[in-house]
């Protein structure tokens, strides 16, 4: 039996549809290794930049520079998309969605993240051939803790807050949607239980479509 009318499932991009929590992890890892510099030192300097990246008001290609300077100038031009190429991704969660479109449902991803990244990761990835939008907060200007990015992708699938789940592996990326009223799914990126989220899934929607 049907419990409620789902329409739409959104899914967090970086500690979802990914196995690292956060990009700048994914990033920095990466560059620590390029570099030979300690994470713990390039996460530092890369965090500075961070929050202007979010919110679209510098690009990777606007702050590279200034990073590599910080990084002792070991940082080289090629690091950049060979940075976004290393993130790792959740092929489980990604098996997970495909099932859910052969489904009929409309899928989108809500994401705090660069501009720059989530291009060139669409399209390395082919996520567009998954998801049905893909929302960034660098482009919207808006993040998580405000319900407009949430508005912008319910619009892009024409669903109702009621109609829709989101996902995300912080709690407090929770709060809001489920203020506007979608359903909100914590995923634990350290266990990666992809079946949890399933049958999670399954008790919003259907049994029957599950199987």
């Amino acid at each position: 039996m049907t419990t409620t009318k789902v329409k739409a499932i959104y899914f967090d991009f970086d500690g979802v549809l990914t196995l690292d929590a956060t990009g700048s992890k994914t990033t920095c890892i990466y560059l620590s290794k390029a570099t030979s510099i300690p994470f713990d030192e390039v996460m530092t300097a890369y965090r500075s930049f961070n929050k202007d990246m979010l919110l679209g008001e510098k690009s990777h290609a606007d702050i590279w520079g200034e990073l590599g300077t910080m990084l002792q100038g070991k940082l080289e031009e090629q690091h950049l998309n060979e940075s976004f190429e290393s993130t790792p991704m959740n092929t489980d969660m990604l098996a997970l969605a495909r099932d859910l479109k052969e489904q009929g449902f409309k899928l989108g991803i809500i994401t705090d993240n660069k501009k720059d990244r989530m291009e060139y990761l669409r399209a390395f990835h082919l996520l567009d051939h998954i998801f049905d939008t893909i929302v960034v907060s660098a482009e919207v200007g808006s993040n998580k803790h405000h319900r407009q990015i949430f508005d912008i992708a319910l619009g892009k699938l024409h669903a109702a807050p009621h109609e829709s789940i989101f996902i995300d592996n912080n709690e407090g990326n929770l709060v809001v949607p489920r203020e506007i009223g979608m359903a909100g799914i914590y995923h634990d990126d350290q266990a990666n239980d992809v079946e949890a989220i399933r049958r999670q899934l399954k008790s919003l929607i259907s049994e029957e479509l599950f199987g």
